[in-house]
């Protein structure tokens, strides 16, 4: 409990996949109330928090923006580390084609099996 009577509940969440699926664009949607068309590629990562109340308590979410750029891959396991939350981005609008992502899958096998069955 803090303070004012309420609980208090932190959550990791990391977002992560492949570069420009939206995932730096859904972090400061959620957190600033903003939208943005045109970011700049992560470099490594992010971090930003919003906290909101439910329920009478107040839920503070630890937001992790990973970069998705493939040299930036082996650097995700750590991020995932102790994240109660995983939101993975694999699939991207670019002109008028859809990608899949091809190359990703390999970096989340060290995801602890507790995230794997969230995601």
């Amino acid at each position: 409990m803090n303070g004012n009577g309420t609980s208090q509940l932190k959550l990791k969440v990391v977002l992560v996949g492949d570069a420009a699926v939206g995932k730096t664009s859904l972090s400061v949607r959620f957190t600033e109330d903003k939208f943005g068309d045109n970011y700049r590629y992560t470099i490594g990562g992010s971090y930003c928090t919003r906290s909101l109340y439910v329920a009478n308590k107040k839920i503070m979410f630890q937001i992790w923006d990973t970069a998705g750029t493939e040299r930036f891959k082996s650097i995700v396991p750590f991020y995932l580390r102790d994240a109660d939350v995983a939101i993975v981005g694999m699939i991207s609008l670019k002109g008028a084609h859809l990608r899949t992502s091809t190359n990703g899958s390999d970096c989340y096998k060290r995801v602890p099996l507790k995230l794997l069955n969230v995601l």
